[in-house]
């Protein structure tokens, strides 16, 4: 089974990837306060490095950290199942970039699996599973 692209989602379908990249859009931007509000009180996930999943406080804290920042990102879709119009799960691939403190630059890709449920006519982020697939260097900050 291949990926699908924007243009075979349904209107619900490009509704919900539309909010996973909005969510990408605020951590770009730096703007968690949408972040907060989008992941639901009860959210569980699970980063495949890790050896436990983890909560919604552990989340924002990993999102909203200050040792890295992200510059560019890009997401392809795989595949997105919406059930009876109130859960939504939403498989990726991303390519990204991100800054660490030290000004170095560093590619970073994976895939993602994030679970969504439907309140108010809003996608609130319930789980996430997945894993970074590589980190390299781009560009290191001098060092003189």
């Amino acid at each position: 089974m291949g990926h699908q692209t924007i243009n075979d989602l349904t209107t619900e379908e490009q509704v919900l990837w539309q909010r996973v990249d909005e969510l990408w859009k605020c951590s770009l931007k730096g703007d968690f306060s949408l972040i907060r509000k989008a992941i639901h009180p009860q959210y569980a996930g699970w980063d495949a490095n890790s050896v436990v999943p983890h909560d919604r406080t552990y989340a924002i804290k990993s999102i909203i950290d200050k040792s890295s920042k992200l510059v560019e990102y890009r997401l392809f879709p795989l595949r997105i199942t919406i059930c009876e119009n109130q859960v939504g799960i939403v498989n990726y691939r991303y390519n990204a970039r991100i800054r660490d403190q030290q000004q170095n630059v560093r590619a970073i890709k994976g895939r993602w699996t994030e679970i969504f449920y439907k309140k108010d006519q809003s996608w609130l982020l319930i789980g996430v599973h997945g894993e970074p697939e590589s980190v390299k260097v781009i560009n290191a900050a001098s060092i003189y």
